[in-house]
């Protein structure tokens, strides 16, 4: 067998399995392409602060709408109380002092309400700022991903669009090649990280760079038996 003009054959086929290597790769890493799985844990992340600092905000509306309530009923029952006490019904001086007690310690609840309120209310403007900013950057993000998916989705199509074709060449190629020297190539192939052929340049392993004993090189030049470096232990051919 030419050994030798088989193996320059079998150069072509090892382009094209380059190729298609690279597409599969490629498709890999569209598929689960890190920019866009970081894109979307941003994402998770932004909802979940955006999450909480709605729960919080709902927490303090309610509060203050308790407070509110509350401080509305104590204002109605101290107006209440102060007009029993200067509307003559006390009908001891103990009771007005306990009634005044009451009035007093109303007013100061009320106090302490409306300060509390209003600090609620602070801070609820606050989160509404804090809200209105990360919904903000939350849209420009998503946008972004969805710009990201699609350029990739469209790369995608076209990988997929192209093995095919690939695939054919391939097994066109293939075709020209002598059964037993491609399955000597498919299997140097596989346990060298798809790359089974290297050309020699010179008296070197074109891959490794390793030299070439001068026999390697006769029996390389002669194409009668296959010659591998010694080295990596890829097929040489003598192109």
């Amino acid at each position: 067998m030419d050994w030798r003009g088989e193996l320059r054959k079998a150069l072509a086929v090892q382009e094209v399995d380059r190729q298609l290597d690279g597409l599969r790769a490629e498709r890999h890493r569209l598929l689960r392409d890190p920019g866009e799985i970081a894109l979307e844990k941003d994402l998770l992340a932004r909802r979940a602060r955006i999450g909480a600092r709605e729960a919080e905000l709902a927490a303090l509306e309610r509060q203050q709408r308790l407070e509110d309530l509350e401080r509305q009923t104590l204002e109605t029952e101290r107006e209440r109380a102060t007009r029993r006490l200067y509307g003559g019904e006390m009908k001891t001086a103990r009771d007005a002092e306990g009634l005044q007690k009451n009035i007093d310690g109303a007013g100061r609840k009320v106090d302490e309400l409306e300060t509390s309120i209003l600090q609620a209310m602070e801070r609820a403007g606050g989160l509404h700022d804090q809200l209105t900013a990360e919904r903000a950057a939350l849209a420009a993000a998503e946008e972004v991903l969805h710009k990201r998916r699609h350029v990739n989705r469209v790369r995608l199509g076209e990988v997929d669009g192209h093995l095919p074709l690939l695939a054919a060449r391939r097994q066109e190629e293939a075709g020209r090649v002598d059964p037993q020297v491609l399955r000597e190539y498919e299997r140097t192939r596989a346990g060298l990280g798809g790359i089974g052929l290297a050309a020699a340049t010179g008296a070197s392993c074109g891959a490794c760079g390793f030299g070439m004993p001068a026999a390697a090189v006769v029996k390389l030049r002669d194409g009668v038996t296959p010659v591998r470096c010694e080295h990596c232990g890829r097929l040489l051919v003598d192109a």
